[in-house]
């Protein structure tokens, strides 16, 4: 038996015997991947020679890995391997692989999205490639690699955790022409959790602390629900003159940011005269 014309990898074994009525099955083993053919020739005579039609060899999965820590929408890099049975590199592997992100928790994960969603063909160098990759969503995911051509050939990496970069909050600016709010008038604060791109983080479900003064009349904590999308509105309706920041708090104290400082007074009335003396 002769070994494919290109390739470092051999078939095993290399030769067979034990014809019966000129009928012959040999079990051979190809470790690595791409269309082959296998020669025969005659050990005695080699002019007797007979040739395989096409035979295409797929790896037997893949493996995928990655650090354990991610942030939210920051890219970091996923090493791919395509693997034969024996768990061995397949240096020949060239195909276009397809990234998916599979659910841990939460378990429903409707907007996830994988970037880049394929890996090209001439990506894989030596049947690996290390890839930058991100990931929209809070939560863990394991990530599941496929040969787009031929599904059934896959890994699954690590579990993943993913994580806000941080916090923000927004005060509206006082009404044109003031450094200042009234006492009573509503003041809009948006706060959000965000990503490394800096944009709120849609399926965030975790808890914010809310630390302010009493004056301020907001609530001491906030839960994020999938109808926030990672942002929320709360409107303060102050009720003492004074100057207030708003600390918000999440991740077991891991995110923290600080409003800028927020200015109420006492509002006035100011009365004009504008009676005139009597035969002015």
């Amino acid at each position: 038996l002769n070994p494919p014309a290109s390739g470092s990898k051999k078939i095993s074994p290399d030769n067979a015997s034990g014809f019966a009525r000129g009928r012959l099955e040999v079990v051979l083993t190809y470790p690595d991947c791409g269309v082959i053919t296998i020669s025969v020739s005659d050990s005695e005579s080699p002019e007797r020679t007979g040739t395989s039609s096409q035979l295409l060899f797929l790896p037997a999965g893949f493996e995928v890995s990655a650090e354990n820590l991610q942030t939210v929408s920051k890219p970091f890099r996923l090493l791919i391997t395509a693997n034969n049975a024996q768990g061995e590199i397949t240096p020949n592997y060239y195909s276009p692989v397809s990234l998916y992100p599979v659910a841990v928790s939460p378990k429903e994960i409707p907007e996830a999205k994988l970037s880049p969603e394929t890996i090209l063909t001439d990506e894989f160098e030596g049947g690996v490639v290390a890839v930058k990759t991100s990931y929209n969503l809070y939560g863990k995911i394991k990530i599941r690699a496929e040969d787009t051509n031929a599904p059934t050939k896959q890994g699954l990496s690590n579990e993943l955790n993913f994580l806000p970069k941080g916090l923000s909050i927004d005060v509206e600016a006082p009404p044109s022409g003031r450094e200042f709010f009234y006492i009573g008038e509503p003041i809009n604060i948006t706060l959000k959790i965000e990503d490394e791109d800096d944009k709120p983080i849609s399926n965030y479900p975790g808890v914010v602390e809310l630390i302010s003064s009493l004056g301020l009349g907001l609530p001491s904590e906030h839960t994020f629900t999938n109808k926030d999308a990672g942002s929320h509105k709360f409107v303060a309706n102050p009720t003492q003159a004074g100057e207030y920041t708003l600390v918000a708090k999440a991740e077991e104290g891991r995110l923290r940011e600080e409003s800028p400082v927020i200015k109420v007074k006492n509002a006035f009335l100011q009365v004009i005269d504008t009676t005139s003396p009597i035969g002015s």
